[in-house]
């Protein structure tokens, strides 16, 4: 459907961003939102998550083994335990907006959350529930919270909604006071996007990403709705984190004892909080990111 209007600041004056096929990309003067239009009904959003979509060639390798069977194992998750534990003294509800399966949600469950999901895709959602992950299918506008939460996530998610601004004040609003918001998207300020086709129809991902989110105009939203402290971390380019991994497998491969993670040591079996730490390297990796953004990064909203 054709927006005429900017979907957050209702302004009538739009530019052409981009274009891929039959799909624009529509810029607002005003308020500098980016967005594809025209937009698949929302009666034919939930047709563009079935299975066949965890089996394209950007997810299937999260999702499926080489030999074709579904993954069964947990995934460790360690930056998004960080971005929701690393903010707060303690645990408390979670609710993940578009949960998928339920993977990352069964991590924060055996970490001590109580945790609930909300999931347009019918048969990522039914493998959660199967999972024992309390699974809301549907969309998140349908969805009535019993309770308030602690922290709500989104991750990949925000650029696949229809309202985006209405998906923001509602879990401003069904967050308990001292509440966080985390959210990471896609970049549209990514530096790659600049010079690479392959980057652009990766990011652009039309017509399922209908949003296009860069830093500055999510930080601004964000305060707008109320939020009183935002908090963005950006990612360096990939060919910058593969760079890192590399060094850092060595340094395991070398370290005696082997060094754990802020978010895998137990004390006395129960597994403490993660940390959000600083130091002169994840200074360096975050000037570098500001320079050369890298093709996502999170916001995260505390109330």
């Amino acid at each position: 459907m054709y927006q005429r209007v900017c979907p957050f600041c209702s302004s009538e004056k739009l530019k052409k961003f981009d274009a891929e096929g039959d799909w624009k990309i529509d810029q607002c003067l005003s308020c500098d939102f980016i967005f594809t239009n025209p937009q698949p009904t929302v009666a034919s959003l939930a047709s563009f998550y079935e299975e066949d979509y965890f089996k394209d060639e950007r997810h299937v390798k999260k999702f499926y083994n080489e030999d074709g069977t579904m993954k069964t194992a947990i995934e460790t998750y360690e930056n998004r335990i960080i971005d929701i534990e690393g903010l707060r003294e303690k645990r408390g509800r979670l609710l993940e907006i578009g949960s998928e399966r339920g993977g990352f949600l069964n991590v924060m469950k055996q970490r001590g959350w109580e945790v609930e999901g909300v999931e347009i895709s019918k048969d990522a959602g039914d493998l959660a529930l199967e999972n024992g992950i309390k699974t809301f299918i549907g969309v998140f506008n349908d969805f009535e919270a019993d309770n308030k939460f602690d922290s709500i996530c989104m991750y990949q998610t925000l650029e696949h909604v229809p309202d985006p601004k209405e998906i923001i004040e509602k879990a401003f609003n069904i967050l308990n006071e001292n509440g966080t918001f985390v959210v990471e998207v896609p970049n549209i300020k990514c530096f790659k996007l600049k010079y690479s086709k392959k980057r652009r129809n990766e990011s652009y991902d039309l017509p399922r990403h209908l949003n296009h989110f860069s830093p500055n105009f999510l930080k601004n939203e964000f305060e707008k709705i109320g939020f009183e402290k935002v908090i963005i971390d950006m990612y360096p380019p990939q060919s910058l984190v593969k760079l890192l991994n590399w060094l850092n497998s060595l340094r395991k491969s070398s370290a005696q004892p082997e060094q754990h993670s802020t978010t895998d040591s137990k004390i006395k079996g129960k597994t403490p909080m993660a940390v959000r730490y600083e130091n002169s390297k994840t200074s360096i990796i975050s000037s570098i990111s500001k320079l050369f953004p890298g093709w996502r990064f999170t916001i995260i909203g505390i109330k």
